[in-house]
């Protein structure tokens, strides 16, 4: 009887420690889904605007700009997209910035930021690139 007792407080403790791996796991599964759409949100963007800015580089604007600042550097960028949301994914925001570059040579410094939130708290992703002629 003793036995059989001690094999259900073993088998209690082993499932218990089992729940909670599973728990994280899927936490982390999560997480990283979230950074990858994150991402792939922002390299859309800035897919865009590399096709916008072939087609007409000093022109290259973004639809509903707003005033603000460059999330990295402070600088104010000379257009700024208001936040965007996504109907797929509804936690999501998404910011654009494009500022002249230092360079005297035509450059466009240009930072996509697309922030989340999930029950971790508020996560940021920044993707930033150079656009030239």
């Amino acid at each position: 009887m003793i036995e059989v007792l001690i094999a259900i407080v073993i088998l209690s403790i082993a499932l218990v420690t089992l729940a909670g791996l599973l728990t994280t796991t899927i936490r982390s599964s999560t997480v990283s889904r979230d950074a990858t759409v994150a991402t792939n949100l922002a390299s859309q963007k800035l897919e865009d605007l590399r096709t916008t800015a072939a087609a007409d580089f000093d022109n290259a604007v973004i639809d509903d700009t707003v005033a603000g600042s460059d999330p990295v550097t402070g600088a104010n960028p000379d257009y700024t997209e208001d936040y965007v949301t996504f109907p797929t994914y509804p936690n999501f925001r998404r910011e654009t910035y494009i500022t002249d570059g230092a360079s005297p040579v035509n450059i466009k410094d240009v930072g996509v930021r697309v922030l989340w939130r999930d029950s971790l708290g508020t996560h940021t992703s920044l993707l930033r690139t150079y656009l030239s002629r």
